[in-house]
């Protein structure tokens, strides 16, 4: 059970028009920090930082300290009855218990708790990825919160529409964010205070106007041309081989990198000898089910990294490096073939989708259970019309109609 530490501090570098600073007391528990106004302010010459008490001099002395000592014991009365009925406890929920219930809930704190209770779900319905991103989106939060209203953390009940409009442009201008990266960020602070308002403690949500449109991206992918050259890149070190291997096998799969990562031979169906082995492995990011025939240049391979299998202790079917190597790794790969685009593993499952399915005639509904969609709508998103199909329909349509010239109309002269 993490420990409840406490602190009267003087915020000295936060000086008044009259020479005072503020008193704050500093809660910690484990991880988690915050600080609650005393609502009194002392100078600097008037505290005592070894006894964190208001030196006698001062002729508020007793009755500041005297709040002091109240909160104290205020924090440990609270922590204990928090412990008694089984609650959890962290530095933001004794500071709302401290500030009076609901109505004063704060927005970083309840940020707090929700991301608490994901981090406790961390392999159920959660992934460590999801907690990173709304971790992240707290922490532009507070940054927001700091350089906007100077001050650490507001009270949902005094948010207003204004709040949301000032975070995006503080997301945009100051963070230098694309329009997309921002709206998803603005997307994880709407479910936190819709999240308010189910628990009660606001009534209407603030920020329920605000639209969060998505701006249409072009996914770009390889083209037949670059993912030959790719392929039949030699003189590769060791390291750039295995790379580009991973890359080669989630192109003509659609796995990401974390399905590929994790991929192990439990995760293959049937032995190829009558018909394609399968490939049927849970998303990581949906959970969702792909099913995935194993095309000739992945089963190759697969076939390549037997003794790799054989040796690791988790049995995973590929050497795959950690996403930050692999994507440095993949842009040395990217200038050696002569590739002007910035290789992910994103693009790998882009080029799955439209180079080596769609544009060789597989329908969407196949390519939506190849990359697990639980939407079609999804899967529309990849299945940009691409030129080689654009040419190869227009070309059917010409064959069709216009390939008998008696059927032809003629252009009055």
């Amino acid at each position: 059970m993490e420990q409840i530490n406490y602190c009267p501090i003087l915020k000295a570098k936060k000086i008044k028009a009259d020479g005072t600073c503020p008193l704050h007391i500093r809660i910690k528990v484990g991880s988690s920090i915050t600080e609650i106004s005393l609502k009194y302010s002392v100078t600097k010459d008037d505290w005592d930082a070894v006894r964190k008490r208001v030196k006698p001099r001062n002729p508020n002395a007793a009755l500041i300290n005297a709040a002091i000592i109240s909160h104290e014991n205020n924090i440990v009365q609270i922590g204990a009855d928090l412990r008694l009925t089984g609650q959890v406890i962290t530095a933001q929920v004794l500071k709302m218990r401290i500030s009076g219930g609901n109505n004063n809930m704060t927005l970083l704190s309840l940020f707090f708790k929700h991301n608490t209770d994901v981090k406790a779900r961390i392999g159920n319905d959660f992934s460590i990825a999801t907690l990173r991103k709304y971790e992240l989106t707290k922490m532009k939060l507070e940054q927001f919160i700091q350089s906007k209203y100077l001050v650490d953390d507001l009270q949902i009940r005094e948010l207003k529409y204004g709040f949301i409009l000032d975070f995006e442009t503080f997301l945009k201008s100051t963070q230098k964010l694309a329009h997309n990266s921002a709206i998803k960020h603005i997307k994880n602070l709407k479910k936190i205070v819709r999240l308010a308002v189910q628990l009660d403690y606001i009534e209407k949500h603030p920020f329920d106007a605000f639209k969060c449109s998505v701006a249409e991206v072009n996914r770009n992918c390889l083209t037949k041309d670059e993912l030959r050259r790719l392929i039949e890149k030699g003189s590769l070190n060791s390291r750039l081989e295995v790379i580009r291997d991973v890359f080669v096998f989630c192109c003509y799969t659609g796995l990401s990198y974390a399905d590929v990562a994790k991929l192990n031979r439990d995760h293959i169906n049937g032995d190829g000898k009558d018909e394609l082995r399968v490939i049927i492995i849970p998303r990581t990011k949906t959970k969702s089910n792909c099913r995935i025939p194993l095309l000739p240049v992945a089963e190759a391979i697969l076939k390549k990294y037997i003794p790799f299998t054989k040796a690791d202790k988790l049995k995973r079917l590929l050497p795959v490096n950690s996403n930050q190597k692999f994507n440095e790794y993949l842009k040395e790969l990217a200038t050696l073939c002569d590739i002007n685009k910035t290789l992910t593993v994103h693009i790998a499952r882009h080029t799955m989708a439209c180079t080596v399915t769609l544009e060789n005639g597989i329908s969407l509904e196949v390519v939506k259970t190849i990359l697990g969609h639980k939407n079609i709508r999804t899967t529309q998103l990849y299945s940009k019309m691409t030129d080689i199909r654009l040419h190869a329909e227009m070309n059917t349509l010409i064959l069709k109609t216009f390939s008998n010239k008696n059927s032809n109309p003629t252009l009055c002269k």
